[in-house]
């Protein structure tokens, strides 16, 4: 394990606060997502723990109190272990736990019991958990409460494929996304003929198992037309909430992150829920690194104007990694980027 901070020297207020043994954060996973929650909370003088099993850009904020590289964080076994080792290592007694990656946040809910002897865990149990985590429990929750969805089956043989009726394109792809997005970098496939079908479908099964895969009718628009309702929930009810656009995604069809995304209102989508404190629309969020080459690949291919992109540029309120105050996580992240690119194709 390496637990020394880069800019550990710079903070002597966060490690007066540490010292006092007030509680900090451990956030588990280190990428720009992990960077955004480590400023969050630092801005604040809250200490912060990094660990992560890959290269990356969040260890290097100097917001950072701790960074801990650790040999593998895929499953339950060996992120319980990590996670309990750091704490007593490092008397993180009270700690409060972020997990950035599904299969993080799926091995918290198991072990949840286990984790809270040490840590303050607001990741729900597994109870809740199971039914945003496995798609298919997703789809019949979706279907329970008589919420629309695209048309989706999980078929489990080649006879099973000649049962669907919705015509082509369609998307064929994971119901658990760790199973299957690690080995192949994408978070699904688009079939346009039985053919195709039948063949994506056998490859599917070979990495992600008989049972995993769905086929999903294809809702036409890309990222520009694709939403997501964000809340805090208390007690059953969305006390804080926003629903945000993707702009921009890569790659194009089946976006495996976002790189340019605002929040918009769409009062239909939250009808659906409570909410008693709303985002103000209109802010925008960059990832400048991605979304440049992915803006590039859509003004090629006619999808977005070069005047439209500029217009964005002038528009955006937040970079996700960038930033004058802190520096350092921007500086690494191009070095990283051939590092980036072969382990998760960006």
């Amino acid at each position: 394990m390496n637990d020394r901070s880069p800019a550990a020297a710079d903070r002597p207020q966060q490690a007066e606060l540490h010292a006092d043994n007030l509680p900090g954060a451990v956030v588990v996973g280190g990428d720009y997502q992990g960077l955004g929650i480590v400023r969050s909370l630092g801005r604040h003088h809250i200490p912060v723990c990094v660990i992560d099993d890959e290269r990356s850009i969040a260890r290097y904020s100097r917001y950072v109190t701790h960074a801990v590289h650790v040999p593998n964080l895929r499953n339950d076994d060996s992120i319980v272990k990590e996670l309990l080792a750091l704490a007593r290592r490092l008397n993180l007694k009270g700690w409060v736990l972020f997990p950035t990656r599904e299969e993080i946040v799926a091995a918290v809910s198991r072990n949840r019991a286990q984790l809270t002897d040490w840590f303050r865990v607001p990741t729900p149990s597994w109870d809740t958990i199971q039914w945003v985590w496995d798609k298919r429990n997703t789809c019949d929750v979706a279907r329970k409460l008589g919420l629309p969805i695209p048309e989706t089956w999980n078929p489990r043989t080649t006879a099973d494929l000649g049962q669907i009726t919705t015509p082509f394109p369609l998307a064929v792809k994971p119901s658990i996304k760790e199973h299957f997005f690690y080995t192949t970098r994408a978070k699904g496939w688009s079939a346009s003929n039985p053919h195709e079908l039948e063949t994506l479908f056998h490859k599917a099964q070979n990495i992600a198992g008989t049972d995993e895969i769905l086929v999903q009718e294809m809702i036409p628009g890309g990222g520009l037309y694709q939403f997501g309702y964000c809340a805090f929930f208390k007690d059953g009810h969305a006390v804080a909430s926003m629903v945000s656009r993707r702009l921009r995604q890569h790659p194009h069809d089946f976006g495996r992150a976002s790189t340019f995304v605002e929040t918009v209102e769409r009062p239909e989508l939250e009808a659906l829920s409570v909410s008693n404190v709303r985002a103000k629309s209109g802010r925008s969020w960059i990832r400048m690194l991605t979304d440049f080459p992915t803006a590039v690949l859509d003004i090629a291919h006619g999808r977005l104007s070069l005047s439209e992109y500029l217009h964005s540029l002038r528009t955006f309120d937040i970079e996700a990694v960038f930033n004058l105050g802190d520096p350092m996580p921007g500086v690494v992240e191009c070095i990283l980027l051939p590092y980036l690119i072969i382990k998760r194709g960006f």
